[in-house]
């Protein structure tokens, strides 16, 4: 019997109350969301309940957003970052992405561009779920999931078949 469903929990950090309260009003039918203006706010309100997502700012007095992907990745593992910036450069996306963040966006942000984000991510962590089991997607290294899910989808646009055995609690093996 599968658990029941429940919303998915979103994390906005941010500086700017301008910033915060947006991405709120936008993301109010997609998700739980809680606001924060700093990093360590935000590691406090993880420490009583953690998030499937955090969205943060790069640039914050205190703790930047890097600093606390750092920490989120260490102390809840599982849970997917995506930071977001005025500041945007290529180097701070690659660093961004290199040390783990699921996406990236720059200010000004869209609204349709926040949804996409928090949709495409939300959706990735329920197939996780739902195709290894799991009760949360933080048992699994979803970067070599993600890498097993690309070869899967090549071979099947190809007209080829796949199968994956599973042996729950062990892991799977992917069959050619």
């Amino acid at each position: 019997m599968s658990e029941p469903s429940r919303r998915a929990r979103v994390l906005v950090v941010d500086d700017s109350r301008f910033h915060r309260e947006f991405a709120r009003q936008v993301l109010q039918d997609e998700a739980d969301v809680e606001c924060c203006e700093d990093a360590e706010q935000a590691l406090r309100v993880l420490e009583r309940e953690p998030a499937d997502l955090v969205l943060s700012d790069l640039n914050m007095p205190g703790l930047s957003g890097l600093e606390l992907l750092g920490r989120v990745q260490r102390e809840y593992p599982g849970t997917d970052f995506v930071l977001i910036t005025a500041y945007a450069s290529v180097n701070s996306a690659v660093e961004a992405l290199r040390r783990g963040a699921t996406d990236y966006l720059q200010k000004p942000v869209r609204a349709e561009d926040l949804i996409l984000v928090v949709e495409r991510t939300l959706s990735r962590r329920r197939l996780l779920r739902e195709v290894w089991g799991f009760a949360e997607p933080d048992r699994i290294e979803t970067r070599t999931v993600d890498m097993h899910i690309a070869r899967l989808r090549k071979k099947l646009d190809a007209g080829g078949d796949a199968l994956i055995e599973t042996v729950r609690g062990e892991g799977y093996r992917f069959v050619g």
